[in-house]
């Protein structure tokens, strides 16, 4: 058979995405502090109106998401660290390739009005631009990308239950026996906590008692230890 360029565009252009984002609802609260290091620590303080940074000084964001609001086996917030450095031609950030191009295309560019009310969103959890790793947990790191803002609790609870009831019925390849919202559950506190932490909660807490604990582990593609 003759090789079809045509074909093998369409096969290329209607490719689906590998498995399921990791994203989280919630309403969301931003707060901001200035960031320094000295003598190898990190010292935060809080911002002062008019008063422009010091030498070695650069802001940093944190978003909070309440995801124990929808789900109440959960006792942690969903939270991410920005700092607030632009891309440069040698250096890419989470703030000007990610962060602040999402909060932009879903409140305006006068974001910071809309999030000052602390509304309920949709975020997706995506990998660092820079691809780094923190060297105390060996986890790779994160930052937040903003998808939805939602006008009330309610509009936000009904998306969520509709995206995690596709999820659901489509049933997710290789673990079909454990609801894919559960998965994504335990997804998401490996993700705010270490894995020992995380391990110890699953077995402490047992909000999911009905499935064993490394199959939770597994199922959430976390490496069994």
């Amino acid at each position: 058979m003759d090789f079809d360029y045509d074909l093998t565009n369409e096969i290329e252009n209607d490719a689906p995405t590998a498995g399921y984002p990791n994203v989280n609802y919630g309403r969301v609260t931003l707060s901001a502090q200035i960031v320094s290091w000295q003598s190898g620590e990190m010292v935060k303080r809080n911002p002062e109106k008019g008063k422009p940074l010091r030498e070695g000084e650069y802001g940093q964001y944190t978003f909070t998401l309440d995801i124990a609001e929808f789900n109440p086996a959960l006792e942690w917030a969903y939270e991410r660290n920005v700092d607030v450095k632009k891309s440069s031609p040698r250096t890419q950030t989470n703030w000007t390739e990610i962060v602040e191009p999402s909060l932009i295309a879903v409140f305006g560019k006068e974001w910071k009005k809309p999030l000052s009310k602390r509304p309920y969103v949709l975020v997706e959890d995506v990998l660092d631009i820079a691809g780094k790793t923190s060297k105390k947990s060996g986890k790779v790191l994160t930052t937040i990308r903003f998808l939805k803002v939602f006008k009330n609790k309610a509009e936000c609870e009904a998306d969520r239950t509709a995206r995690f009831t596709k999820r659901d019925n489509g049933a997710v390849p290789d673990n079909s026996a454990i609801p894919a919202n559960i998965i994504k559950d335990v997804k998401d506190l490996f993700a705010n906590v270490n894995e020992k932490e995380a391990k110890s909660i699953l077995e402490k807490t047992k909000p999911y008692s009905d499935y064993d604990v490394m199959e939770l582990i597994e199922a959430a593609g976390m490496v069994p230890f």
